[in-house]
């Protein structure tokens, strides 16, 4: 069965032309995801088992609009390896108007052991199966730009930890952000957007966000050092 809940976007999720941003999007998706694994039963949810998000593909077709109720669907299907599944979403506006389709790359992971676990069909029937890709073309392998025009220092906060003292998967699509023109930010109006996380960021670290360019998308690289830790890609 596919999990629904209902949304209401608030006015702090809306930039200075009533479109939804990013992040809150990528928020939105995440907190319906945890609310689906929180609904289980104890055999999927124990404590201590989690579900690991690795890489995002987002398309906007349509902003939502401030006061709007949303309507956001969630289902899983498998993919080629039996440690990782796909979390598709589809969310719906006023009168079933289309406003958001996103697919995940997710893995179930025993976070004291740090072990990915096998996802079996009876936890993704648990979790809502599908058959439907929410998103055409499956998900596209992000590779580092080879020629960064600009780059961009970042500070890491307290408030950007999530409970694994890592940064929150929703704070390096803010990071990403923080590494375009300000034309293309100001445009706003993002129809795709692709998020790929590599290896985690925590206390202590001196990350930057570089930018590139690939035909009419931007590639951002998030960096501590040397290290990639994230890749996002914008299409305007």
């Amino acid at each position: 069965m596919v999990y629904k809940e209902s949304y209401y976007p608030g006015i702090d999720e809306f930039d200075s032309s009533w479109r939804m941003t990013p992040s809150p999007v990528l928020n939105l998706l995440e907190n319906t995801a945890v609310h689906n694994m929180l609904s289980l039963s104890e055999k999927v949810a124990d404590k201590g088992i989690s579900w690991v998000i690795v890489q995002w593909r987002i398309s906007v077709l349509s902003s939502p609009v401030l006061g709007e109720k949303l309507g956001v669907s969630q289902w899983a299907r498998p993919s080629s390896s039996e440690k990782s599944a796909f979390l598709d979403f589809a969310v719906t506006g006023r009168n079933s108007r289309e406003c958001i389709r996103a697919c995940a790359k997710t893995s179930l992971v025993n976070i004291a052991k740090g072990e990915r676990l096998p996802i079996t069909q009876e936890i993704i029937d648990t979790f809502g199966a599908g058959d439907e890709a929410a998103l055409e073309g499956g998900l596209p392998f992000l590779e580092e730009c080879k020629e960064y025009v600009s780059a961009v220092p970042l500070t890491l906060r307290r408030s950007d930890m999530d409970f694994n003292g890592h940064v929150h998967n929703v704070r390096y699509m803010d990071f990403a952000l923080e590494a375009l023109p300000e034309e293309v930010y100001s445009k706003g109006g993002f129809r795709e957007i692709d998020l790929v996380y590599r290896s985690p960021l925590a206390p202590g670290d001196s990350p930057q966000a570089r930018l590139g360019k690939e035909g009419e998308r931007y590639l951002v690289g998030i960096y501590s050092g040397d290290r990639l830790c994230a890749l996002a890609r914008f299409l305007v």
